[in-house]
């Protein structure tokens, strides 16, 4: 299968957009025929890719709403789409929450690449959720007057600041300590590469109560601690947790499992997810997946499959995986198999 001259289908059309994104991501391109799901073994390999091992019950913004129920934080910001604007409003109705949505402008032509061809953190639109509608106007416009600068450095807006960052982190419900670690990064943030490096940087253990890699599955908190055991944001997830364990036990138990799965993060999209346990600065893993398999992220998927094709499937035949200078070592039975250059790899060893 020649991916450029290939007759067009659907599959194909997707593919062409995401295999162009991961090359100017990357610098990589997997063969053809690795992606060609005519032949078997790719198409078994494509299957693995959509399957979904760790299916929770819980809806990605559980913990938040449950934060916000708790008065554990004044206004909830939820990013979503067209179509769940409705059930949100009824919901606000009926549960008497204040509620304010803010459409998304579609990035500009400046904006990065961080997870595929036809995605961007900008999308769809963001809901404000709270009791009080001042409170909830006031994260608005704070996080309205945020966005361009966050996306594209170049269109700042006059007035924006760090006081407005620390601002709406109260408003959210975020520690103090973690608001002020992402805020420094203010005047140049591009992606969350930079938060994420930093605050696994300043871990000793990572806990896998903070665990928000994929922050469209469920997870306990909702911003970038400022380290991966960081005491005040702990002190929050655990009071989530065992609030939650009383509502709902086994789901829970299940968000648990799938908390504690060793990552390894190079984007959004391009993530290590390993069915394993980490020890002594290596993982024993039985399975690897990425972030689709977690929340169905449609728009990524085809960027997210080429990298699926390109670093997960050489790794599926191993059972160990370690970080070895800016590499990322693979081997089974002893035996190495596996060499990748991984410069932008963030080794974070979730694991009970």
């Amino acid at each position: 299968m020649d991916v450029m001259s290939a007759p067009s289908s659907r599959y194909l059309d997707h593919l062409r957009q995401g295999l162009a994104a991961y090359e100017q991501r990357t610098g990589r391109r997997p063969a053809d025929e690795a992606l060609d799901v005519s032949r078997p073994a790719v198409r078994a390999l494509y299957d693995r890719f959509r399957a979904r091992p760790f299916p929770t019950g819980l809806g990605a913004t559980e913990a938040e709403w449950l934060m916000l129920d708790l008065g554990l934080k004044q206004v909830l910001r939820e990013r979503l789409s067209a179509a769940r604007l409705p059930a949100l409003k009824e919901r606000c109705a009926a549960e008497g929450w204040a509620l304010e949505v803010q459409a998304l402008d579609p990035p500009g032509s400046q904006a990065p690449v961080v997870d595929g061809a036809d995605t961007s953190p900008l999308r769809g639109f963001h809901a404000y959720v709270g009791r009080e509608r001042g409170l909830v106007a006031e994260a608005a416009a704070l996080d309205h007057a945020m966005i361009p600068h966050q996306s594209a450095p170049e269109e700042h807006i006059e007035g924006t600041s760090p006081d407005d960052t620390l601002r709406l982190g109260e408003l959210l419900g975020y520690p103090p300590c973690c608001t002020a670690a992402f805020a420094q990064f203010h005047d140049h943030l591009v992606d969350n590469w930079q938060p994420i490096a930093t605050a696994a940087a300043a871990t000793r253990r990572f806990e896998p109560l903070l665990n928000n890699l994929v922050l469209g599955a469920f997870h306990f908190i909702a911003w970038y601690p400022c380290s991966y055991d960081c005491a005040a944001s702990l002190q929050i997830a655990h009071q989530l947790s065992d609030e939650l364990a009383k509502r709902r036990p086994a789901e829970t138990v299940r968000a648990h499992a799938l908390l504690s799965t060793p990552r390894v993060y190079f984007d959004e999209r391009r993530q290590l997810i390993l069915d394993g346990v980490e020890a002594e600065g290596h993982v024993r893993y039985s399975a690897v997946h990425s972030p689709y398999a977690l929340d169905r992220q449609a728009s990524s998927a085809a960027y997210e499959w080429v990298f699926f094709a390109d670093v997960v499937a050489p790794l599926e035949r191993g059972d160990r995986l370690w970080m070895e200078g800016e590499e990322l070592v693979a081997a089974h039975g002893g035996r190495e198999l596996v060499r990748l250059a991984a410069p932008d790899a963030i080794w974070l060893p979730f694991t009970r």
